[in-house]
């Protein structure tokens, strides 16, 4: 994997994860590889390419018509991948609305982006 990367250890996993992984990687027109598992004996562990994640915020900004504007979804500390390092990110990608919850997860990401718009 090129670029930056985070990684923290992932909970819930097995053959399913792997599938639904696999899954999203095949949308392979849009470059949706946000993801790579990697499996050893302690468990398994998700690893988010940043610049891969900022890649796709830019592209699928780029494909929106009519006013629409992409956001991003940042719940669950950035579905355990660390909302920090994730959001700024996207900030730096050009997102500039993030959805959270619950609401002490806004107070958190407004320690992170000050200026972000911040949806509960």
């Amino acid at each position: 994997m090129n670029g930056r990367a985070i990684g923290q250890p992932l909970y819930a996993a097995g053959d399913d994860f792997v599938a639904a992984i696999q899954a999203v990687t095949d949308l392979d027109e849009t470059r949706l590889t946000l993801a790579q598992a990697h499996f050893d004996q302690r468990g398994a562990v998700l690893t988010i390419d940043l610049d891969a994640l900022q890649s796709n915020y830019r592209l699928i900004s780029e494909k929106l018509t009519g006013g629409a504007t992409a956001a991003a979804v940042v719940k669950a500390d950035a579905y355990g991948t660390g909302i920090g390092p994730a959001a700024k990110a996207l900030w730096a990608a050009g997102a500039r609305d993030f959805f959270v919850a619950p609401a002490s997860e806004g107070v958190t990401l407004r320690s992170h982006l000050a200026e972000a718009r911040i949806h509960v």
